[in-house]
């Protein structure tokens, strides 16, 4: 609540909030009170769609624009935005800066602008993504000052600091929430044998739970091998089709799949307030991101564990990976060269364009390694160069360009049309005015046709003008910044200091996961830089506190063999114990007395209970 009165009160803000804190209903609620449009920068398309689904189940009016968009869906969608048919408009960094969408800017009612996910502002964030740094530029082209609300889950006080003079919040509020979740039990396990350790603690931890694994292989043989031990898993990744994977996700979020396997791609948005187990088979690149991660067990407040599994292997291997990520100048000019050409993107063009991009096929065109390739294009996006989607399932869309007239008119000169026709117009209300998915097979199946025979009348149709069909993919995809130049030359210095960092922070990674310190200890540091007590809670607890009660019952047997076999005083005894031993002793022997099992004689002598 005090967040939301704050941003009522017009002010700028910064508002740190752990993942499944409510980021979202802060600036939703005063969205909905305030006149005009909300206009939130995210750099995530999946978590941009969902909020916008999310506001559409509750009926309120919501658009998102990101890099996967045609400009004949992007030309359209802001024509409505235009026109005041939405409340909130979510962008991603990129669009935001591209000119196409700045000549729009100036005449949309905008009452606040909502900077989501706002550690990728600073350099030293774990997900830089450098046109936030222009986000700022928005309150020139309005010439107006524009109330601006940063949120982000995780962000260390340097990254604080930047945020706010980056995107030059004047006097801002600042909220952090609370850190620490007392209902969380954290935990590193060096496993030699992953597999057989993920089992045992999968059948121990009872309840709902997320295995998270580093490639789409992994999620499927864990998968695999939770179900071949009769426990029930399913796994997900960005290489299933939006049905599948909407399909899974419900049947986890009913409780109907006990435990979801799966690579990063899950779990933005994903709000399951009773996970018990966060398990990771393999360490994160950065705190920030593992925290994110661990962060959705337990937000029902009930205890709930977020597991490591490491072995020494998975550091190197990582580290080995960073270091490929250390690529020149020259190399990167030739990597843009190679991904241009081969996407037959001429010099002086491409700007703003969305393009489908097989990375294996560039790599066999170029004789190069995939992985080299991979990084050079995550790289150059790290330099603002173009926006690289990893290859994800995107269903087909249509939308009819023509009027009511105009496609009777098609209907009698090409019989063959109709049937398809009548079917988009009778299933898909709004398909004059925006694009709708749709799915081929089935459309074939319900007019006795096949996928091939729609695909054909589609793209015909299209030919003929009276609409856009743009066709199913399971390629990546690259959304050009700016035309290309001839002459390509990077700044590889600040590619450098930005590599280095990410392996400082896995170097952080590696101390939290190795380290001998309580874990909450940690987090406690490395967010706040604040110093705080052993929680009591995390494995490192657990197992200190079984290693003093392990102590606590040698010293008792050493105190009680000493009393029966010698008449020593208390003094006497302490005198002979070792310095560094003292306190333990001194402490046990006064609980041996204070509950009657030493009793002490009229000389002052020690004697066992009943002797």
């Amino acid at each position: 609540m005090e967040i939301i009165s704050n941003i009522l009160t017009n002010k700028d803000g910064l508002t740190l909030l752990p993942t499944g804190g409510g980021k979202s209903i802060c600036f939703q609620v005063p969205g909905m009170i305030k006149e005009g449009i909300t206009l939130v920068i995210s750099p995530l398309i999946a978590l941009m769609q969902d909020q916008v689904e999310q506001l559409a189940a509750r009926d309120i009016r919501a658009l998102a624009l990101h890099s996967g968009m045609s400009w004949q869906e992007v030309l359209l969608s802001m024509e409505n935005a235009l026109q005041g048919h939405y409340k909130f408009l979510y962008v991603s960094p990129e669009r935001l800066i591209s000119d196409s969408f700045r000549e729009y800017l100036p005449n949309l009612n905008i009452s606040m602008l909502v900077i989501d996910e706002a550690h990728c502002v600073s350099q030293w964030g774990y997900d830089f993504r450098p046109p936030y740094l222009r986000i700022a530029e928005v309150q020139e082209l309005l010439n107006k000052s524009l109330q601006m609300v940063a949120f982000t889950a995780t962000a260390t006080p340097k990254v604080k600091e930047d945020i706010i003079d980056k995107l030059g919040l004047q006097e801002p509020f600042i909220f952090q929430g609370d850190f620490a979740r007392p209902n969380l039990k954290y935990g590193c396990i060096n496993a030699e044998n992953k597999n057989v350790k993920l089992v045992e603690i999968c059948n121990q931890i009872k309840g709902s739970g997320i295995v998270f694994t580093n490639s789409r292989r992994e999620a499927e043989i864990a998968a695999e091998l939770l179900q071949s031990h009769q426990i029930s898993a399913d796994f997900y990744h960005a290489g299933l089709t939006n049905k599948q994977r909407s399909s899974k996700q419900n049947l986890w979020m009913k409780n109907k799949v006990r435990m979801m396997v799966c690579t990063n791609a899950f779990g933005m948005g994903v709000d399951k307030p009773d996970v018990r187990l966060v398990l990771h088979m393999k360490p994160s690149l950065t705190p920030e991101g593992y925290y994110q991660e661990a962060g959705r067990a337990g937000r029902d407040g009930k205890e709930s564990w977020c597991i490591l599994l490491y072995e020494a292997h998975d550091f190197k291997v990582i580290q080995e990976r960073l270091s490929m990520n250390d690529i020149d100048g020259p190399e990167l000019g030739r990597i843009y060269n190679a991904v241009l050409n081969h996407l037959s993107v001429p010099p002086g063009g491409g700007s703003e364009q969305v393009y489908k991009l097989n990375i294996s096929e560039l790599a066999n065109a170029y004789k190069a390694i995939p992985n080299r390739i991979y990084n050079g294009i995550k790289a150059l996006q790290i330099l603002d160069i173009w926006t690289f989607q990893d290859s994800s399932w995107s269903p087909s869309k249509v939308r009819i360009i023509g009027n009511a007239a105009s496609i009777y008119e098609l209907k009698l000169k090409h019989k063959e049309f109709e049937p398809l026709l009548d079917f988009l117009m009778r299933s898909f209300a709004g398909i004059f005015n925006s694009y709708v998915q749709i799915n081929e097979a089935k459309m074939a199946k319900y007019l006795h046709s096949t996928e091939g025979d729609i695909q054909r009348i589609l793209k015909k149709m299209m030919s003929l003008g009276f609409l856009d069909f743009q066709e199913k993919s399971e390629k990546s995809t690259l959304f050009l910044h700016e035309e290309r130049t001839v002459y390509a030359n990077f700044d590889a210095d600040r590619l450098i200091k930005i590599q280095q960092d990410k392996k400082e922070k896995f170097n952080s990674m590696i101390s939290y996961s190795t380290g001998n310190q309580c874990r909450n200890k940690f987090w406690m540091k490395y967010f706040l830089d604040e110093a705080s007590k052993d929680c009591g809670n995390c494995d490192y607890c657990s197992n200190k506190q079984k290693s003093s009660s392990q102590s606590t019952g040698e010293t008792r047997r050493v105190i009680e063999k000493e009393v029966r076999e010698k008449k020593y005083t208390p003094q006497e005894f302490l005198n002979k114990v070792p310095k560094r031993s003292f306190d333990l002793y001194q402490r046990e022997l006064r609980w041996m007395i204070d509950h009657k099992y030493i009793s002490i004689s009229k000389e002052g002598k020690m004697k066992w209970k009943n002797e």
